[in-house]
């Protein structure tokens, strides 16, 4: 078996073998458990990704047939598919909104083989590959992949794999923790739709990587997945803030991953009414709700969205400067 194949295994195979069809009816039968809907979300998220293949046509054909919520897994899926085929995003190809999923898609695919070896020239030839089959300005999306990988395939490994990194660059240590960030969204110990699964996964930001940077990238790269994933169920942000928001720290990391997730659906499908309907909802908290949420999402719409489209450099998004 691959090592990507196992990562998705892990992904998507919780210790009972919940299916998405038995998540989404439970959550259908109580709408009121937040953590049944959250499931169903990640789980409904991954049956997308996996689903994608590498006929290019009928992919996009399948991405304008959906909603999308729904389109967005099944263009990073298409990156990942031809990231495990070896064959290069056809840039000329994708409509321009499917670059970051796609760029995303395919660190991912490519990040499963560099964390199985988890050698020091293992990584360099991971870098030098994303760099090297990237469009500019979307390096850094593909790189990033590897904390998510490492952190769902191999967690073991992640401590050696932070510390070859710190020989690499700066900003390759900053991605591989925000991507270890979003990994931690998915790994099945923080899915687990009793008690509170994002709290266990805030849990591990705060213990998992060995100091303040790699701290505040995995807390933006958890922003992110939540967001992104959870769109269409503000409430379940809400939920967390209300619970958690003493937790967070005042340098803005949260906001700045639930903002760049934000730049990054903006992309993909405008100011849809999705995004609308997330940006306004009526939280338990306004005062919360737009302290982390929407005012930070506004300023980046507002101001980075514009430069972000003019220069191309979406890579951004997925780290957080010192």
């Amino acid at each position: 078996m691959s090592g990507m194949s196992s990562l998705f295994l892990a992904m998507a195979r919780l210790p009972w073998e919940m299916s998405r069809l038995a998540a989404g009816a439970v959550a259908a039968a109580l709408p009121g458990d937040p953590g049944w809907r959250e499931l169903d979300n990640r789980l409904r998220a991954f049956e997308l990704f996996q689903s994608a293949g590498l006929d290019l046509g009928r992919e996009l054909a399948r991405m304008g047939s959906l909603d999308p919520w729904s389109g967005i897994w099944v263009a990073e899926g298409l990156g990942y598919a031809l990231g495990m085929a070896g064959r290069p995003l056809p840039l000329d190809g994708l409509p321009e909104r499917t670059w970051i999923p796609a760029h995303t898609g395919m660190g991912l695919a490519l990040a499963g083989r560099a964390v199985e070896s988890g050698e020091a020239s293992a990584l360099r030839a991971f870098v030098e590959r994303c760099r090297a089959l990237s469009w500019p300005g979307l390096a850094g999306a593909a790189i990033e992949g590897l904390g998510l990988a490492a952190r769902t395939l191999r967690p073991d490994l992640v401590p050696g794999l932070g510390r070859v990194l710190e020989d690499l660059g700066e900003d390759l240590v900053a991605r591989f923790w925000h991507g270890l960030g979003r990994g931690l969204f998915f790994v099945p110990t923080n899915a687990a739709p009793w008690g509170d699964p994002p709290r266990r996964a805030l849990e591990k930001v705060w213990r998992e990587p060995p100091h303040g940077p790699g701290r505040r990238n995995a807390l933006a790269g958890l922003g992110w997945a939540m967001t992104l994933v959870d769109l269409r169920s503000p409430e379940l942000l809400d939920r967390f803030l209300r619970r958690h928001a003493t937790e967070l720290p005042p340098d803005g990391a949260f906001s700045h991953g639930v903002a760049a997730a934000v730049l990054v659906w903006a992309q993909w499908a405008g100011r849809d009414a999705l995004l609308e309907a997330f940006l306004s909802h009526a939280a338990t908290d306004p005062a919360l709700w737009d302290l982390h949420v929407r005012h930070p999402a506004e300023r980046a719409l507002g101001h980075l969205l514009p430069a972000l489209r003019r220069d191309g450099r979406w890579e951004d998004l997925f780290r957080v400067r010192p």
